[in-house]
């Protein structure tokens, strides 16, 4: 299973992605918009990871969210999983 640091990465990930999000109008409406297609989401997404960073887990995650239209659903993504994750400790 995940360690606790590895969780704590997650997390952190998670919260370094949505915040690119929230504060990059360009990057949201790239990763949102209905007119760019699927493969081009998963490539913003994952540049976007790189460029920020994130582990190869949380990277191969974004870029399905994209992949399944559901990066929208970032900040609410990392909101579950603060809560299982509290749950479960």
């Amino acid at each position: 299973g995940l360690s606790s640091g590895d969780m704590d990465r997650i997390e952190n990930d998670l919260a370094s992605f949505s915040a690119a999000m929230a504060s990059n109008e360009n990057l949201n409406e790239a990763l949102v918009s209905p007119i760019v297609s699927a493969t081009d989401k998963v490539v913003i997404a994952q540049k976007t990871a790189e460029k920020l960073g994130l582990s190869k887990l949380t990277t191969d995650f974004v870029a399905l969210m994209a992949k399944k239209n559901r990066v929208s659903h970032a900040g609410d993504i990392l909101d579950g999983f603060k809560s299982v994750r509290l749950e479960s400790e």
